[in-house]
């Protein structure tokens, strides 16, 4: 009875794995399970009764709309893949050492994936910010949204501390024009809108990053407007930057690999990708709540993903 305990005490910490990481994955857990249980979102419209909306409402919404992708797209992701991806992680924490290719390659795909389980944060944080200078409709965050927003990060995380001690490296790109037209767009997304609340009965308000971050501290999400910061300006300005003095260290003869690391811990954490698709979700379901026009931020945005994207292919 001693000898597999032993053996198996040995495989965990043969992994270098921190003290903070099996708590940080029971955590995750716990924080999923609450947020399946938990409201993400209270919405008042004037004469109407608050509607309280969970998780699993936004997907009934998408589904009886017709737009089963969607639906399917955002139950896979928000519902899904984050116990998936505790699972996996769990696996390849004390199974891994049998098995290493097949961890590795686990890894790097929940990786990938691991951030666009955010989709249920920014449409919640789209129309909490919309909504928070308006009164005839009033979004509110509850306590949901938190709760699935300290879970995503938490595994991210653990992911990513695992991933570095099996040797799973995530290339953030070494193209420097993907890394100017990363720091362009996020300075035009600060500055310049990407939606327009196009309605009589509604304030004509327009939306940027800079606007969505002082709506949702003013509507009391302090964490969304947190979440915005750093996963659409401060992590893709970090990648962007690190791409661009990278090529240049290049090109010069010199060492690039710090900047190349700050590239790819950037990119880990950038979600302009993500937050991409909340965008067009939002246009196509959330405009019977308050309807939106597509402002040219929008346009930048979608254009600088796709920049992405294509290098990215054109670099494997």
């Amino acid at each position: 009875m001693l000898r597999p305990l032993a053996m198996e005490k040995t495989e965990s910490s043969s992994s270098g794995v921190a003290r903070w990481f099996a708590p940080a994955l029971v955590c995750s857990l716990v924080l999923n399970i609450a947020a399946l249980i938990f409201p993400f979102m209270h919405l008042k419209t004037v004469l109407m009764p608050t509607e309280v909306y969970t998780m699993f409402a936004g997907v009934r919404l998408l589904w009886a709309g017709g737009l089963y992708a969607l639906a399917a797209l955002v139950l896979t992701f928000s519902v899904l893949f984050p116990f998936a991806k505790l699972l996996t992680i769990t696996w390849v924490w004390l199974r891994g050492d049998r098995h290493p290719e097949r961890s590795r390659r686990l890894l790097s795909l929940v990786e990938r994936l691991g951030k666009w389980s955010m989709l249920d944060v920014f449409l919640v944080a789209l129309m909490i910010a919309l909504t928070s200078s308006q009164w005839i409709v009033k979004a509110r965050p509850a306590v949901g949204i938190v709760f699935f927003l300290l879970a995503v990060i938490l595994s991210m995380f653990c992911g990513a501390h695992l991933a570095k001690r099996r040797g799973v490296v995530s290339p953030a790109g070494r193209s420097p024009l993907m890394g100017a037209a990363t720091l362009l767009c996020v300075g035009l997304l600060v500055a310049f809108p990407v939606l327009r609340v196009d309605s009589f009965w509604l304030s004509d308000d327009s939306l940027s990053l800079t606007t969505a971050m002082t709506g949702l501290v003013g509507s009391g999400a302090w964490s969304l407007s947190l979440a915005v910061l750093v996963f659409l300006v401060v992590a893709p300005l970090i990648q962007g930057l690190g791409q661009l003095v990278a090529a240049r260290q290049r090109r010069r003869g010199a060492d690039a690999s710090r900047w190349e690391s700050l590239s790819a811990h950037g990119k880990h954490w950038a979600m302009l990708d993500v937050f991409t698709l909340a965008l067009m979700i939002f246009l196509i379901e959330g405009r019977h709540m308050v309807p939106t026009a597509v402002q040219p931020g929008c346009w930048v945005l979608v254009a600088t993903v796709a920049l992405q994207v294509g290098l990215g292919f054109k670099q494997k």
